[in-house]
């Protein structure tokens, strides 16, 4: 496993599911990551539904937060605490959740940049 430098200029994206153990996208993000240069880091958060607004509600309020993965059986329930959402989220459910600079998340059509 390769060293990932994290230092207080890291952003911070997350993965969040229900049971976590089969995310793969920390090992295929991160590599990616690195090879372009950016100062950020991909985890695995795993929180049971009953848990998931108030994590939510946490993780908008983390300033270095840009974004988070939403794996099952999250996707409905996030599409419905998204502060806004596109038109890619018509169908109610998201894929990924975008921080918004001064707090709240946005379904951002699982776009991650």
């Amino acid at each position: 496993m390769d060293a990932v430098h994290i230092t207080g200029t890291t952003r911070l994206y997350a993965v969040l599911g229900d049971p976590v153990r089969q995310v793969r996208a920390p090992a295929l993000l991160n590599p990616v990551f690195a090879r372009l240069g950016r100062d950020a880091v991909l985890v695995p958060v795993q929180v049971r539904p009953d848990g998931l607004p108030e994590l939510i509600r946490a993780l908008t309020a983390v300033g270095n937060l840009d974004g988070l993965l939403v794996m099952v059986p999250h996707k409905q329930t996030c599409r419905r605490l998204a502060d806004s959402v596109t038109d890619a989220a018509l169908s109610g459910s998201v894929n990924a959740l975008r921080r918004r600079p001064g707090g709240g998340a946005v379904d951002d059509g699982a776009r991650m940049d």
